[in-house]
């Protein structure tokens, strides 16, 4: 059954998990606050809450819909943000996410360190470097690339952004993601 936008979130998530058999045996919930009108940051879509977090009403990994998600954009916000906790959890993903990182070429490091300074000089960071870089930054530039969102942006300037080592590895997630096998190089 392909996705459509007639299918609640729960049901999209439900289906990714069925596809995506590397998120299969996690009880993610959602939290649909599109109504409430929340919004975080300057475009709304989603937010991932950890569990613990003390956002999280929640004992679980909880993925927040804010103002600003389309239907047609769920599927992919969805999958991208249950990969924050597969970086978390899973003993698979989580090191490909740190062979990810530890192949990031000293431009991008840049660029992040940057980027970075920009958030915190607007407010809008308060975490350590280290917790921007490895909870944030990291993770939507892996995002970018197996949960694209309308604008393509990181798929259209790939070979700008990542190094040919961390395509590799991604593709190696996508593997991972779809078969729930770990993945060798």
């Amino acid at each position: 059954m392909p996705l459509t936008p007639s299918m609640t979130p729960d049901q999209v998530l439900k289906r990714l998990q069925s596809d995506f058999k590397g998120l299969s045996g996690f009880d993610f919930r959602i939290s649909d606050r599109r109504n409430e009108g929340a919004i975080v940051g300057a475009g709304g879509g989603t937010e991932f809450l950890a569990p613990g977090e003390d956002r999280n009403p929640t004992k679980f990994p909880t993925i927040e819909l804010l103002r600003g998600i389309s239907s047609k954009a769920l599927p992919g916000a969805l999958l991208g943000e249950t990969l924050h906790h597969l970086g978390d959890v899973d003993p698979t993903f989580r090191g490909l996410k740190k062979e990810f990182i530890k192949n990031m070429r000293p431009e991008e490091m840049a660029f992040a360190r940057k980027f970075y300074q920009k958030q915190v000089d607007a407010g809008i960071e308060k975490r350590p470097f280290k917790d921007f870089f490895v909870l944030s930054y990291s993770d939507s530039l892996i995002r970018g690339l197996i949960a694209p969102d309308e604008r393509r942006e990181f798929i259209n300037q790939k070979d700008e952004i990542y190094s040919a080592e961390q395509l590799k590895i991604v593709a190696r997630m996508k593997k991972f993601l779809r078969s729930g096998k770990p993945t060798t190089p």
